[in-house]
C-alpha cells in the first residue's frame, strides 16, 4: 500500500508542519469497496452479479472530496470473489487545509494518529 505524505496550511505549501495526513488509501477503499455499481437501469448489483460480471480482481478508482472541495484520488484493486481490497494506493500527492487533515483524521482516513 503506498501512502502520501500531505501536509496542512491556510495557504498550500510544501513544508512540514505539526499536523499532518499521511492518507491511508487502503482505508478509503475499505469504505467504498462496498458501493455496488449502478446501470443505466438505476438498480444495484447484487454481490454475485458482480462476480459473474468482473474479473475476479478488479480495479476501482474513488474520487474521495474533502468538505473543503480537495479531490483525493485512490486506486483500489479489489478481489471482488473474497470481497477484500487487495491493494491500494493514492494516485497523486496533494496539499490538504487543516479542515482536509481534521476531516481526514476524523474518518479514520490517516495512518499517523496524532
Amino acid at each position: 500500500m503506498a501512502c502520501s505524505s500531505l501536509t496542512p496550511s491556510s495557504q498550500p505549501t510544501k513544508g512540514d508542519t505539526a499536523a499532518h495526513c499521511e492518507i491511508d488509501a487502503k482505508k478509503i477503499c475499505e469504505a467504498v469497496k462496498d458501493l455496488r455499481s449502478v446501470r443505466n437501469t438505476g438498480y444495484a448489483d447484487t454481490q454475485s452479479q458482480q462476480e459473474q460480471n468482473l474479473n475476479p480482481t478488479s480495479t476501482w478508482t474513488h474520487t474521495l472530496s474533502t468538505p473543503d472541495k480537495t479531490d483525493i484520488e485512490v486506486t483500489c484493486d479489489i478481489n471482488v470473489r473474497h470481497h477484500r481490497v487487495v491493494y491500494a494506493r493514492t494516485v497523486r500527492g496533494v496539499t490538504l487545509s487543516t479542515n482536509d487533515v481534521d476531516y481526514l483524521h476524523n474518518q479514520g482516513f490517516c495512518t499517523n494518529v496524532e
